[in-house]
């Protein structure tokens, strides 16, 4: 399929040539195209030819409409869909929008279950500030207080005043959030 695509490509510049225009706007991409055998190319790459394929709407000025394959059309749109200019895969990209919104969701039920844990233990909270540890979310605790609040111990400040306790039901949660 590549190397179908590549040869229309190539087609369509031999065309240009042919007819004598100059369309300065194109991307080039020929170099991307030495390789084409491979079917392993970078995310820039692929962006580059996302890029040449945009000017498709150009060519229907001099070309004929029959010319240009409606898989070409189709290739630049999911590219233009998929990729951006950095040769990353757009987090809108419609396979993984759904993924990084659940993963969104699952943090914001982190956050509402550490808030509200927070509020309703407030003798034994040092503050109602939810913090960070071996990237997950800890709850500050006041050491004496330890007793009083179930789960693993992540970590204690400089002074040992206070832990940072995951509780077992925000162990659950943050194993989601990595899961996610």
């Amino acid at each position: 399929l590549i190397n179908e695509r590549a040869n229309k490509i190539d087609e369509l510049i031999a065309l240009i040539k042919i007819k004598g225009e100059s369309v300065n706007y194109f991307v080039a991409i020929d170099n991307i195209f030495t390789y084409k055998n491979s079917a392993s190319f970078d995310g820039k790459d692929i962006y580059s030819v996302g890029c040449f394929l945009s000017a498709i709407p150009s060519l229907e000025a001099f070309l004929s409409k029959e010319l240009i394959d409606k898989d070409l059309i189709e290739l630049k749109d999911n590219i233009s869909l998929s990729i951006d200019e950095d040769g990353l895969v757009k987090e809108t990209h419609p396979l993984l929008y759904p993924l990084y919104k659940k993963v969104e969701e699952t943090k914001q039920r982190r956050q509402i279950y550490s808030q509200n844990f927070l509020s309703s233990h407030l003798d034994a909270a040092q503050n109602l500030n939810a913090v960070y540890r071996n990237e997950r979310v800890v709850l500050p605790i006041k050491r004496e207080k330890r007793g009083e609040v179930e789960g693993y111990i992540q970590g204690s400040s400089q002074s040992g005043g206070t832990l940072f306790i995951e509780p077992f039901e925000l162990v659950e949660l943050n194993n989601q959030v990595v899961l996610a």
